[in-house]
C-alpha cells in the first residue's frame, strides 16, 4: 500500500473525493455534503494564537469578547466556508463582529512573521504544539463552540486499506491535545 498525502483547503475534499484524486480526506470542521461518509475524529477547543508580546499574552484564558478590537488573521472564506464561519460564529456569538484580515495565518507561521503582527488567530488547540518562537497559544474562556476533525470518504469505495487509515486516525487525532503557553 502505498500512502500519497496531498495538502488541500476544505472546499476542494469533496470534489476531489467525488472525482476520484483522494481516496480519503481529514479536515477541521470540514464541509458536510451529504453523499459522503464521515467520522469525527476529534474535538477540541479553539484557541487565540497571538505574539508573545501581546497584552493578551499573559493572560491563563481569553474571554472572546476581549478580541472585539482585535483585527483577526483568518483565511478567505471560500476555501473553507464550515471552517471559516465556525471561526466567525465565535466571534459573533461574544456579541461582536470581527475585523478579518483576510489571509491565512499559517502563511505568517511559514514566513515567522506572526509574532511581528498584531493580529489575533483562532485555531484550535491542538496547533500549540506546533508554533514559532514568539508566539503562544491562550485558551479561550466561556461557552465557544468546538472544533471537529473528520475523515471523510465515499462509503462505496471501503477497502481495507481506508478501514487501516481510519483506525490509525482514531489514535493519532484521538490523543486530546492540551495548551501550554
Amino acid at each position: 500500500m502505498e500512502l500519497l498525502t496531498q495538502e488541500m483547503w476544505n472546499a476542494d475534499m469533496a470534489p476531489a473525493l467525488r472525482r476520484g484524486q483522494i481516496d480519503v480526506a481529514v479536515s477541521l470542521c470540514s464541509e458536510r455534503p451529504p453523499d459522503l461518509a464521515e467520522e469525527v475524529i476529534r474535538t477540541e477547543r479553539p484557541v487565540a494564537i497571538l505574539a508573545e508580546r501581546h497584552p493578551l499574552a499573559r493572560e491563563a484564558a481569553i474571554a472572546v469578547d476581549a478580541l472585539a478590537d482585535e483585527e483577526l488573521l483568518l483565511f478567505p472564506r471560500e476555501l473553507a466556508p464550515r471552517l471559516y464561519d465556525v471561526l466567525v460564529g465565535i466571534c459573533r456569538g461574544a456579541g461582536f463582529e470581527p475585523r478579518v484580515r483576510s489571509e491565512s495565518f499559517h502563511t505568517g507561521w511559514d514566513l515567522l512573521l506572526l509574532p511581528d503582527v498584531p493580529v489575533v488567530a483562532l485555531a484550535p488547540e491542538s496547533v500549540a504544539g506546533g508554533l514559532v518562537d514568539g508566539v503562544v497559544a491562550v485558551p479561550l474562556s466561556g461557552g465557544t463552540d468546538m472544533l471537529e476533525t473528520r475523515v471523510l470518504w465515499h462509503d462505496d469505495h471501503r477497502s481495507p486499506a481506508l478501514e487501516a487509515f481510519r483506525g490509525v486516525a482514531r489514535t493519532v487525532y484521538g490523543r486530546q491535545p492540551s495548551v501550554t503557553s
